[in-house]
């Protein structure tokens, strides 16, 4: 279902009705009032990637989709305007977008080391480097969560395993 809102958001589409319906009531809609409102509409598709991401990962403990859309677009739109003023979006100052503070750190530790804030006033590159945080999230989330999904197989494989060998030794026990 996302990736159908995500190719309407790409194509200038309104993202209603179905979308703000299936995602809790909140979410997409183009009247201003929600949070994804604030984002360039370019950015919807992406947005819409790292929330589901986000909220996929049990480690990131973001919730719902809705709740995580909401998150990414408002961290989003803080991320823009911290660089539109030539500045990084500093924890002090708020920041909790991406969820996760480790990619959050690093993001803000590469632009201030490229010195990036200061070219961040051109609006091509803000999109950019706006997009680029979006992958990396859609990118580290969706890692996240297919390493938590093995672990949690592993480990169900293994619960499987000494039911077979504890089985195994109790027919052994029988026999002898």
């Amino acid at each position: 279902h996302c990736r159908t809102v995500g190719l309407a958001a790409a194509r200038g589409e309104e993202v209603l009705g179905s979308a703000s319906g299936s995602m809790g009531g909140g979410g997409l809609s183009a009247s201003g009032s929600a949070p994804l409102a604030g984002v360039d509409r370019a950015l919807w598709p992406l947005v819409m990637e790292a929330a589901e991401a986000e909220a996929a990962s049990t480690s990131s403990a973001t919730g719902s989709l809705s709740g995580a859309v909401d998150r990414a677009a408002l961290g989003l739109t803080a991320w823009r305007g911290a660089l539109e003023r030539g500045r990084v979006w500093q924890e002090d100052e708020g920041a909790n977008w991406p969820a996760n503070p480790t990619l959050r750190h690093e993001f803000s530790r590469m632009l201030q080391d490229l010195d990036m804030p200061r070219f961040t006033r051109h609006p091509k590159l803000l999109n950019l480097l706006l997009s680029s945080l979006l992958e990396a999230v859609s990118s580290y989330e969706g890692a996240e969560a297919e390493s938590e999904g093995a672990a949690e197989a592993e480990g169900e494989e293994e619960d499987g395993q000494d039911e077979a060998s504890a089985e195994a030794g109790g027919e052994a026990d029988k026999e002898g």
